[in-house]
């Protein structure tokens, strides 16, 4: 399941992934990321990771049509407390121009921080 929150007149979309993200999750997404960036480009992005169990085959083609939008994004703050996230999703080297930091869930409030610098 994928939850989107986005803030008016603010630069940071929020994003909560837990669960198995599916293909119709994914585009929900995107279309809150549209109207995001119709407001205010470049945007930056708050993933919170919990207890997540993957993505459908579905929602990852779905998702893979997101890289259109890279250049939209400023930064992006990984939350969670889930290990292999840092070791294995890399997004730093996935997204080019893109500043990418991970944060653990006890500094969630650094992560926004971070964001609106």
């Amino acid at each position: 399941m994928l939850e989107v929150n986005a803030t008016e007149h603010s630069a940071v979309l929020k994003i909560i992934c837990h669960g198995k993200l599916t293909k119709e999750d994914i585009q929900r997404f995107e279309d809150e990321f549209k109207r995001k960036i119709f407001e205010q480009e470049p945007i930056n992005l708050l993933l919170i990771i919990k207890n997540w169990d993957g993505i459908t085959l579905e929602g990852l083609l779905e998702d893979m049509k997101m890289i259109q939008y890279v250049k939209s994004i400023k930064k992006i703050a990984v939350v969670s407390d889930e290990k292999w996230v840092k070791a294995d999703a890399k997004l730093e080297n996935k997204l080019p121009g893109v500043q990418v930091v991970y944060y653990p869930p006890e500094e969630i409030q650094s992560a926004n921080n971070w964001l609106y610098t």
